[in-house]
């Protein structure tokens, strides 16, 4: 009955699957991330210095730096619109195989909308693109050439000076390619700050983890790394290159205590209300490959959020490792693994069957160093 409803209901919010190279017009490259937000892949020290110091916009450097950033925001939006057509043309062809009468309308309705957002951002953009090709022209001849030219070039980029303060409130993401040390703090007391610091492993560069010391613990995380991927069979033909689900995981340690953290990424918002939430206590099974299984209880309910870029929905899930688990990770791959949501059980097969095995392994390695 369930794959009955996400037939009917599966809406293709998909616009962004992995991590993206885009180049733009102004041949700039920029990495897009799984949710919409991107970063330039050149020149990313210097922008990110602008956007954590905007005092300096009196210098020549902010507006030449953020005629670039102008642009590829304009880009990354005209894409992701586009995307976003593509996705709904393909909805409203499947309402109308389904004859579905409601869902026929409102595709309509949203692309009559999407036309007009493409047209005024595609508007928007060839202007930004006007403006950074003038600003490259300054960078190469390493002179203002045109008082007058310079002069609009500021003009231009004071008036959209509103893109700043989206900017700096957007969670932007460093680049997978760079080590980097972000202070995620946010308004905890100074002297309880944590320190926090990318690792990677010389021995070992597959091994990439986060170290987090605060006064009283340290953490060992490891990065998120593909566990799953899951399409019922009557679906495939709907979803095609795309997955319904899609499960993240890594283990990390807090002082002597191991954690599993479970992220399951549902590629519609409509296929979320056949799944439901996983409450407080529900079950997370693994199943070994020399048959061993180990139940876990989620420690806290996930009713899922919707990501404001993609519309699909993420949930959360974090589980106790006991010693038991740890010696089996150590030595046995991961055959399946199952959940119970709030609306019954489902197993999925295992394709990247030694990854915890790999990270158990990186944290053993950092906490002999230490």
């Amino acid at each position: 009955m369930r794959i009955f409803y996400l037939i009917i209901f599966i809406c293709f919010s998909v616009l962004v699957s992995g991590q993206q190279i885009l180049y733009s017009e102004g041949k700039q490259k920029i990495q897009l991330y799984e949710n919409g937000v991107y970063s330039l892949v050149t020149d990313v020290d210097t922008v990110m210095v602008h956007l954590i110091r905007p005092n300096v916009s009196d210098s020549i450097g902010y507006y030449l730096v953020f005629s670039k950033i102008i642009e590829a925001e304009y880009f990354v939006a005209n894409y992701l619109l586009h995307k976003e057509q593509d996705v709904t043309n393909l909805s409203l062809k499947i309402a109308k195989e389904e004859n579905n009468l409601n869902h026929i309308s409102d595709n309509k309705k949203k692309l009559k909308d999407l036309r007009i957002k493409i047209k005024d951002n595609e508007d928007l953009y060839s202007n930004a693109l006007h403006y950074k090709t003038l600003a490259d022209h300054i960078v190469v001849n390493d002179s203002i050439t045109s008082h007058k030219k310079w002069e609009r070039l500021k003009k231009y980029v004071d008036s959209k000076d509103y893109l700043l303060k989206i900017i700096q409130n957007r969670s932007l993401m460093p680049p997978a390619e760079t080590n980097v040390t972000l202070d995620i703090t946010g308004k905890t007391d100074v002297l309880d700050k944590p320190e926090i610091k990318k690792i990677i492993l010389e021995s070992n560069k597959n091994c990439s983890v986060t170290e987090i010391v605060k006064s009283k613990t340290i953490e060992l995380q490891n990065d998120f790394a593909p566990f799953f991927t899951y399409t019922p069979e009557r679906l495939k033909s709907y979803l095609k290159n795309e997955n319904l689900l899609k499960g993240k995981i890594r283990l990390r340690q807090i002082n002597n205590q191991y954690y599993l953290d479970l992220t399951l990424i549902l590629n519609s918002k409509d296929a979320a209300k056949s799944y439901g939430n996983i409450p407080e206590n529900n079950m997370f099974r693994i199943e070994f490959i020399n048959g061993i299984r180990l139940n876990f209880k989620n420690l806290k309910n996930s009713g899922g959020s919707i990501e404001e870029y993609s519309g699909r929905v993420i949930y959360n899930l974090t589980f106790n490792v006991g010693k038991e688990m740890l010696n089996l990770i150590d030595k046995v791959p991961i055959d399946h693994v199952g959940l119970m949501w709030s609306t019954g059980f489902e197993k999925y097969n295992i394709y990247e069957i030694d990854v915890l095995m790999n990270q158990y392994k990186c944290i053993k390695s950092l906490n002999r160093q230490k």
